[in-house]
């Protein structure tokens, strides 16, 4: 009986970029940010954060944060 390992290796491949984003890269203009290109950007739920000012007063702050879902996931531009 002959054996051998096999490891599996899915292939990740992103979504075509948003008409905007390709502009950008064609033309090698700067990629447009969340406000101007809506769905170039995956934008994260919401989550509360809670700080202190000046030791005494709570503070909650309420963000998300929109990164860039070119290259499988991989974050290239992160905006909170």
């Amino acid at each position: 009986m002959i054996q051998t390992p096999i490891i599996y290796v899915p292939k990740i491949v992103p979504d075509p970029p948003s008409i905007l984003r390709q502009l950008a890269y064609c033309d090698s203009c700067p990629v447009p940010g969340p406000r101007r290109d809506p769905d170039g950007w995956f934008t994260s739920p919401p989550t509360v954060l809670h700080g202190e000012m000046y030791g005494r007063h709570d503070i909650p702050v309420e963000c998300s944060i929109r990164y860039d879902p070119d290259y499988g996931g991989m974050f290239t531009q992160i905006y909170g």
